[in-house]
């Protein structure tokens, strides 16, 4: 007779809960726990340095680990280095805070840090307190958590391993007062052990321990989530530390490059290419329209700022008239004369597409177009869904959407929520519902057809991140990343023409790429007409 997945699922979970022992690692003694499961890094060959990096950026971004929190605040760092939401404001409109001012910031009394676990032979080294922002604070509460760092002493000449620990400390009393967001326990701890070869190379092993709570008991307490969930931890601790994260180790490497310079298409009234500027990074930004508010800016921003409009090359070569001569050939004009361009950028040119709707399909294009052989990285921000002629348009979830519909369909209906009434059950679909860029809505839809196409013109390492904006619309979309040292080049003739394909595909419901073309030609002129609508009516066709 054969198994179902759900026995299968339900037996690897029970070999989980009978692997759960004592911390066999000094100095995580019981009441600490572990499993061979998170025991697994051995001799990874990541740097002390970048785990601090990855511990540090981890602490200030667990949306990271978790969708379901926006990000944290972070109240207190006795090291001095994440600022708290008053030093960042500090840091922008202010003098920089001191180091003392750091390390010494006031914290309320209901803000306190946890006093600090005792380990034989580890020095506490520092201590960060965060508060944890849900993306959704009608379903789940904001949550304070203590951080504690350790580490063993160096002993001369003796070839010991070196070990960090990172404690994180929930403050909650009882398990059934955790956030969803956050496993049910009581703390955390990730042990890092390394030691220097002679080469030079540090040979490291990462471990997650867990503490439960006094009432707790690992037979009835550690579900399979819980399970799923502390495993995704540590992968992500280890996969950042492999990566590498750009820095020290990198910049000693290779010079840091020059910025190239980027384009914000559709800028609407041009306040990201200010703030750019001001960060010192050089670059300008487009529009078929000027914004009164413009006038507001800076004359070195304003400049940087064009009134043009943007016609796809694709779009320009489907209106242009043939002729067997091509020195007769009549170069392609608009009717009312006003300024455009193709949007073949410079080469290296960073893209972001900004909320641009009709233009942000075309993000991926336009890097592909503009440098076949390497297209030019982009980050594009979806907001309102349009196909490639401008007109707006749904597009259905993509396939695989729909296959994990429907195994998602087929778990619920074996599965039923934990107090078993229909209360518990209409929150985990609000929560569900909660989560950004997943299900089937016409801003997911959009936001899947972007991450094709770009992957069908070249782009390899397409990825999707949440960005802290105030907005729903908040998934960026990011392609074109490349590590130090990778040359990897497209073939040119290769991607114009599946960039070809994929405007012919797209525009085959309007009729055809020529009547796509003119459909997009006439709504740009109109643009610039007097009573032409915004950006916030229609976007940058």
């Amino acid at each position: 007779m054969a198994t179902s997945p759900a026995d299968n699922h339900d037996h690897d979970h029970d070999q989980f809960l009978a692997s759960i022992s004592p911390s066999p690692s000094p100095p995580l003694y019981p009441p600490w726990s572990c499993s061979p499961q998170f025991l697994s890094l051995k001799d990874e060959l990541f740097t002390p340095t970048a785990f601090y990096q990855v511990t540090d950026l981890l602490l200030a971004n667990p949306n990271l680990n978790s969708t379901h929190v926006f990000r944290a605040d972070i109240l207190f760092d006795s090291a001095g280095k994440l600022k708290s939401p008053d030093e960042e404001i500090a840091r922008c409109y202010g003098p920089h805070p001191t180091p003392e001012q750091s390390t010494t910031q006031s914290k309320s009394e209901e803000h306190q840090p946890l006093p600090p676990y005792q380990f034989a032979n580890f020095n506490q080294t520092r201590t960060v307190l965060r508060k944890f922002i849900p993306r959704n604070p009608n379903i789940d509460p904001p949550l304070l958590q203590t951080c504690h760092f350790y580490e063993s002493p160096p002993a001369p000449n003796n070839p010991t391993p070196r070990k960090c620990l990172f404690v994180l400390r929930p403050h909650v009393t009882l398990p059934e007062d955790m956030p969803w967001y956050h496993p049910k326990l009581q703390a955390l701890a990730f042990f890092y052990e390394y030691y220097p070869t002679p080469k030079g190379v540090y040979k490291s092993s990462l471990s997650l321990h867990f503490l439960l709570f006094p009432s707790q008991s690992p037979a009835t307490d550690i579900s399979s989530r819980l399970q799923r969930t502390l495993l995704s931890l540590l992968k992500t601790q280890a996969r950042l530390c492999l990566y590498r994260l750009p820095g020290a180790d990198l910049d000693a490497q290779s010079e840091k490059k020059e910025f190239p310079g980027f384009v914000d298409v559709a800028c609407g009234n041009g306040v990201l290419v200010y703030i750019l500027h001001q960060e010192g990074y050089p670059g300008w930004g487009f529009d078929a329209r000027r914004r009164k508010t413009r006038s507001i800016l800076p004359e070195s921003t304003q400049s940087r700022l064009k009134e043009t409009i943007y016609i796809p090359q694709p779009f320009i070569d489907a209106a242009t008239t043939p002729s067997l001569d091509p020195d007769t050939s009549t170069p392609f004009k608009l009717e009312s004369g006003a300024d455009f361009f193709n949007g073949i950028f410079h080469e290296e040119t960073f893209i972001i597409s900004n909320h641009a709707d009709e233009l942000t399909l075309w993000t991926p294009l336009i890097g592909a177009m503009s440098k076949p052989a390497s297209p030019m990285p982009f980050l594009a921000i979806p907001c309102c869904s349009h196909s490639l002629s401008g007109a707006r348009y749904r597009f259905p979830p993509p396939k695989q959407y729909k296959k994990k519909k429907q195994e998602v369909e087929t778990a619920t209906e074996e599965e039923q929520p934990a107090s078993g009434d229909l209360k518990a059950l209409a929150a985990q679909r609000k929560q569900e519902r909660a989560d950004p860029g997943v299900g089937y809505s016409a801003y997911a839809s959009l936001t899947a057809r972007l991450v094709e196409i770009a992957n069908e013109v070249g782009y390899a390492d397409v990825e999707k991140t949440l960005l802290r904006i105030p907005s729903t619309r908040n998934i960026g979309v990011i392609g074109g990343m490349k590590l130090p040292g990778e040359s990897k080049l497209n073939d040119e003739a290769d991607v114009i023409e599946k960039v070809a394909r994929v405007v012919e595909r797209e525009c085959k419901r309007e009729g055809g790429v020529g009547i796509a073309a003119n459909l997009w030609i006439k709504r740009a002129e109109g643009l610039q007409k007097p009573g032409g609508k915004s950006k916030r009516e229609s976007g940058h066709p």
